[in-house]
């Protein structure tokens, strides 16, 4: 291995090249991450809070995380953790104006 730096005191050998793709770089930086991003809504980005009622929020949550660890290694795992928990708040809310309200209160609806 002419490319190895010399092992640390712990014995451990480290290559000048650790990585041989950036697929394998988003796996180091996947695995790096937090199992469940989000623990409570007020760990949701500032924006989902201001805009979504704390039951949205509770959807997008769970959704975020579920996706989040299914599509671990996956390069873009964030922007389709992101998407998928849109999504699910789409399919029980609808945004009227610039309110976020649930299509199963027919009063909310116009």
């Amino acid at each position: 291995m002419a490319d190895a730096f010399p092992p640390d005191r712990l014995g451990i050998l480290y290559l000048a090249r650790p990585f041989k793709s950036r697929r394998d770089q988003a796996r180091a930086r996947s695995v790096a991450r937090p199992a469940m991003p989000y623990a409570v809504n007020a760990d949701l980005p500032g924006s989902i809070r201001r805009n979504l009622p704390e039951h949205a929020q509770d959807i997008y949550r769970a959704a975020f995380n579920h996706a989040f660890a299914a599509h671990a290694g996956d390069p873009r795992q964030e922007e389709v953790a992101h998407r998928i928990a849109w999504a699910a708040v789409k399919r029980t809310y609808v945004k009227l104006g610039s309110r976020w309200v649930s299509k199963a209160d027919p009063r909310q609806l116009p």
